[in-house]
């Protein structure tokens, strides 16, 4: 029924469309690859030997209303197959999903074990898409700067400040948490170069006549090793054996 109602949306004679139904040509789907593999053009002959009454000519008018209607079927046709890919890959991300959370879950139990006085609640808890930068880092095997402002505050609606000397040192923990939770590495080996770095804002006076160390040069400091590991690293970051 949707077939004959394209067919005379598209302008093509009665006639015709009962040559379609005597090749058994009754839904679009059929008609998409009668007229060969969707996607592709089909030629005038193939279009010709669709719609012709015996010897007669096809009309130019009669082509190109086969044609639309042709175009329509294939087009129908995609689009349903898409949807159906799609709708796949939603309902795997679906399954995926929990397992992830799974592993996380099992991952914080694990790294709560390890750092034992470490508090890991409160402004020192990650977020999901921390953790998910630092995994999509390792995954891709290759090193970028992991910016303390990229780590996200705990709050999903907000990002970390560093303005100030205390945030600054929130947003490090995390990134040292994070980093350790997935694997990049041991959260003691960070939090000592952040403790390295944040001395310089808390614990060293500046000589007479200079400022203060401020937050954005230590950023800058915080940058530049990781800059350096990743042109060490030109080969990868994930360990082999």
């Amino acid at each position: 029924a949707v077939l004959i109602e394209c067919c005379k949306a598209a302008g093509l004679p009665q006639g015709h469309i009962d040559r379609l139904k005597d090749q058994r040509l009754t839904s679009l789907a059929k008609l998409a690859f009668a007229a060969g593999q969707p996607g592709e053009t089909p030629t005038d002959a193939k279009l010709k030997q669709l719609v012709q009454v015996g010897s007669d000519e096809v009309p130019v008018h009669v082509i190109s209303a086969t044609r639309q209607v042709v175009y329509e079927a294939q087009t129908l046709l995609m689009a349903q197959v898409r949807s159906l890919i799609e709708r796949k890959d939603d309902e795997s991300k679906m399954e995926l999903a929990p397992a992830e959370s799974a592993e996380r879950a099992s991952r914080q139990k694990d790294q709560q074990t390890r750092l034992l006085g470490v508090s890991l609640v409160g402004e020192a808890a990650c977020s999901h898409q921390s953790y998910d930068l630092v995994m999509k880092t390792l995954e891709q095997n290759t090193l970028s700067y992991l910016g303390s402002v990229k780590i996200a505050d705990p709050k999903p609606e907000l990002t970390c400040e560093t303005g100030a000397p205390l945030e600054l040192s929130w947003a490090l923990q995390r990134r040292a948490l994070a980093c350790d939770l997935v694997g990049l590495s041991g959260y003691a080996e960070q939090q000592a170069w952040h403790a390295r770095l944040l001395r310089h804002l808390t614990d060293i006076d500046p000589p007479p006549g200079y400022s203060r160390v401020s937050v954005q040069q230590i950023l800058a400091a915080d940058r530049a090793p990781w800059m350096k590991m990743a042109e060490w690293t030109t080969d990868g970051i994930q360990r082999k054996g």
